[in-house]
């Protein structure tokens, strides 16, 4: 007879979502809205440049698409560098090099073992939900992770009893969830405590949350209550 696969446990499989919706900006109101299929989160982001370049009367060999953390690099997957609902900007030409950077297609895996959030332990696998992603931070808590991507995306998973986890509720999650609340920066290094979290941006800012942070949503550390609204300059 035909194998089965071993059906996930609920609390890690991947959230279902029929469609997928950015916005792109052309630089002309209105906004482009671009709806597409779930199946697309795989599809490197020379596919989503070269249907809108399509639709605009553009080469695509001849635009390129940036988010607020930088360009996207062509051959990434675009789960791993687009944020549900984002506005993607289309600029003319192709990105200069040192806004892109050294990128040899690489990717890393993240193995993971221990107890997860619905109390089962698991033997060393690779983290679900991670693999279009190339991680470059980690960070662990007492019932929660933190990672940051090469592409400067933060994501969280585990336990979110004090909002640890920064979206901005207090829900845990199986499943490595993008901090949208992020994705005007470009996340550099990640950081936890056992139940709190912090991200360092490319440009040297500090965003905490979680227990005893400013809240369970990410804020920058300088300007919060913590540090009595910017009172004390480094």
């Amino acid at each position: 007879g035909r194998a089965r696969r071993a059906a996930l446990p609920e609390d890690v499989r991947e959230p279902h979502r029929r469609s997928w919706t950015i916005f792109v900006d052309r630089g002309a109101a209105p906004l482009i809205r671009v709806r597409l299929p779930h199946s697309w989160r795989k599809s490197p982001v020379s596919r989503l440049v070269c249907l809108i370049a399509q639709r605009e009367g553009l080469p695509a060999w001849d635009v390129h698409l940036a988010s607020a953390r930088g360009p996207l690099q062509a051959h990434r997957a675009l789960l791993s560098c687009v944020l549900f609902r984002e506005t993607l900007f289309l600029r003319r030409g192709p990105p200069s090099s040192d806004e892109v950077g050294i990128d040899d297609g690489a990717r890393t895996t993240l193995w993971v073992f221990g107890r997860r959030v619905c109390g089962q332990v698991s033997p060393p696998v690779p983290q679900p939900g991670l693999t279009l992603h190339d991680v470059r931070s980690v960070a662990l808590g007492a019932e929660h992770v933190l990672v940051v991507t090469r592409t400067g995306l933060a994501l969280a998973w585990g336990g979110n009893s004090c909002g640890q986890l920064g979206t901005g509720d207090e829900k845990p999650r199986g499943w490595p969830t993008s901090l949208h609340l992020l994705g005007a920066v470009r996340c550099a290094s990640a950081a936890c405590g056992p139940r709190c979290s912090a991200v360092i941006t490319l440009d040297e800012r500090l965003w905490t949350w979680g227990e005893h942070q400013p809240a369970s949503a990410p804020a920058l550390l300088h300007t919060s209550w913590v540090n009595r609204h910017g009172a004390t300059d480094c």
